[in-house]
């Protein structure tokens, strides 16, 4: 029967059928319309040897089209779900070979919608579905849990050895735009949505025990093998970052009396199982070796604490550490290097206040060495580690000069020495024939000239070393005069792996408060960041890992057996490329052999002629009283 033959009380009995079924709303067609291919032939099970066809009917837009009739849908309904209640349909041209960009069994294209969709006298919008499944449910004989639309995905056996696409999806929703919806740059318009879920639970609904809008459940029964495992994956394709905001998991709350989640992301065994085990991390970063800020809240302000556990708090600016042998390392354990923490109390930008830096060392525990920069050091009361273990300065790092309010305490308890006896005569001499003199110290000579340098009353320790030789004593014996090796610090280098790096332009971004306005500031900054190599993985026996390959991602086709409306052409689609299947690669930062110094040493400084070089002090109390003796004798 072809279109011109068509009776006109057909189509119009045919269409009145329709509408009595509740398959017209509104007068757009809310049903899947049938094949054009010889419509008055087709079988209840897509064949062509049965009587049951399609019938023609006209759409409000003048159009003919062709629909099931009654007894058609009956054979359907009856071949989709059995007697029993499981699924029956059997679709042939299982074994179809095609060449379109998607194949697809059922299914409904809408093309050139433009339908002015608003509520009845609000003037406020709503959404135009493409497909609508309300499924009501509830009362005392109701059992069993609902799925207003269920996508299963069953795999029997292995796809073609040769198949390129082996990505297999339960449920897919993909939006996408060819113009955007008419906003700007600075004025955007239109938020595009793949898929979308809401669970609303209303005010009447008492003592729900969960509300979850959308779960992801990866079960993998124990015997099965599987590289790559996640509950929920974002595999991002960005030509086009976001101008304010672009990530790969965005948290966002919904305008209104919102009180707003009290987790951002909760991990917990509410399902009745612990989801992480005791050998698991609760974050770890793969194949992404460089990144400008592993987490970043500058824009944020804690009124509690930025990071907890049951020893250690971080609030917004302290951190405690509530261990007993809690510890904070600082440094390299492979590179020599000065650690340091720095202090800003002036506020002013200056590099630091005062600082406290470890240096040195010779790979001994406790053999470093820290010094505090600052103007002056504040403590109580100072003590060394051990009694009497530890000198305050040395022969080469001396102290200039000192300031008390009260005389130095020196230990002379009895208990504490072995008495020789009182002080001979000859060492009387010593200080009797000690030359007094008046100097100036070079250093200051160098720095303020002869003429200002000042002058200073004392001996040269020389001079008492001659007094004791001339009396035919050894000054060595004597407390009086020490003589120090002059240290001297070297580098200890070695050649050690050290990351490559290369300098790249990056773009920063920042808020900051212009003028009482909260401004999003970007700008480029230049980093060195390290270069990375790709190396292949192979498991224990040797062999690749491969990674499958990835079809091209395309918006649906548009081949069915129970076909669609068509309006117009199709439209042109964006392909995503493809990947080939490919040997699994490990990024890690190239390195190379470079000499650095590992630690600083000091060694025995040598004069032109190889021998240690020394330096003599006097302690200045015992020459005094060795002075008191002569005068007493006087």
């Amino acid at each position: 029967m072809s279109i011109a033959t068509i009776p006109s009380e057909l189509l119009t009995g045919v269409t009145d059928l329709i509408a009595r079924q509740g398959g017209v709303v509104g007068s757009n067609g809310d049903f899947y319309a049938g094949t054009f291919d010889d419509p008055d032939s087709f079988d209840a099970n897509g064949g062509k040897a049965g009587p049951l066809g399609y019938y023609p009917m006209e759409t409000f837009d003048g159009r003919t089209i062709y629909f099931p009739c009654l007894d058609r849908f009956t054979k359907i309904a009856a071949s989709i779900v059995g007697l029993d209640g499981n699924p029956q349909l059997a679709i042939p041209g299982s074994t179809v070979t095609s060449n379109a960009r998607e194949w697809v069994y059922s299914g409904a294209v809408i093309r050139d919608d433009a339908v002015s969709q608003t509520v009845p006298n609000s003037g406020f919008s709503s959404k135009v579905n493409g497909q609508n499944i309300d499924l009501h449910f509830g009362g005392p004989t109701a059992r069993g849990g609902r799925h207003a639309i269920k996508g299963s995905l069953f795999q029997r056996a292995p796809t073609a050895a040769d198949n390129p696409d082996r990505n297999f999806v339960g449920l897919q929703g993909q939006c996408q735009t060819f113009t955007g919806d008419g906003g700007t740059p600075s004025a955007p318009l239109g938020a595009f949505f793949g898929m979308s879920s809401i669970t609303q639970i209303e005010g009447s609904a008492i003592g729900v025990f969960n509300a979850t809008a959308f779960e992801s459940n990866c079960v993998t029964i124990a015997g099965s093998t599987v590289q790559y495992r996640s509950g929920i994956q974002i595999a991002d394709y960005v030509q086009t970052r976001g101008a304010v905001i672009d990530a790969a998991l965005s948290i966002s709350g919904i305008v209104g009396p919102n009180l707003g989640a009290r987790y951002g992301i909760h991990v917990g065994a509410q399902n009745g199982g612990n989801p992480l085990g005791s050998d698991s991390s609760l974050l770890r970063l793969d194949d992404t070796p460089v990144l400008a800020n592993g987490i970043d809240m500058r824009n944020t302000a804690f009124t509690g604490s930025v990071f907890r556990t049951q020893n250690s708090d971080w609030t917004d600016g302290n951190l405690s550490l509530y261990n007993p042998n809690a510890g904070l390392e600082l440094g390299s354990l492979s590179l020599a290097g000065k650690p340091h923490i720095d202090f800003h109390s002036s506020g002013t930008n200056v590099d630091y206040d005062s600082r406290i830096e470890a240096e040195g060392g010779n790979g001994g525990v406790g053999n470093g060495a820290i010094s505090v920069r600052s103007i002056w050091f504040g403590t109580h009361t100072h003590l060394p580690l051990v009694d009497a273990g530890y000198d305050l300065g040395s022969a080469i790092r001396r102290w200039n000069n000192s300031y008390f309010a009260n005389n130095p305490t020196v230990g002379s308890d009895a208990r504490l020495k072995h008495t020789r006896g009182p002080i001979i005569e000859a060492e009387k001499a010593v200080a009797r024939g000690l030359p007094l003199v008046v100097f100036q110290y070079l250093d200051a000579v160098a720095a303020k000239g002869e003429d200002h340098a000042r002058l200073h009353f004392g001996i040269i320790a020389q001079d008492l070393i001659a007094a004791f030789e001339a009396e035919g004593l050894d000054w060595r014996r004597y407390g009086v005069i020490g003589e120090d090796p002059v240290m001297e610090p070297f580098e200890v280098r070695e050649m050690i792996d050290e990351p490559v790096t290369e300098e790249v332009i990056e773009d920063d971004e920042r808020v900051e408060v212009v003028d009482g306005v909260a401004t999003l500031i970007r700008e480029p900054v230049t980093r060195r960041v390290p270069v990375v190599d790709h190396l292949p993985i192979v498991d224990t026996d040797g062999n690749p890992v491969m990674l499958p390959a990835i079809g091209p991602r395309t918006m649906p086709g548009e081949r069915g057996w129970i076909g669609r409306i068509l309006r117009g052409p199709a439209e042109p689609v964006v392909t995503i490329p493809g990947t080939p299947a490919r040997q699994a690669t490990y990024q890690r930062p190239r390195t190379q052999k470079v000499e650095r110094v590992v630690r600083t040493e000091t060694r025995p400084q040598l004069d032109a002629e190889g021998q240690p070089v020394t330096r003599y002090s006097v302690r200045y109390e015992q020459l005094a009283v060795m002075l008191l003796a002569a005068l007493r004798d006087a």
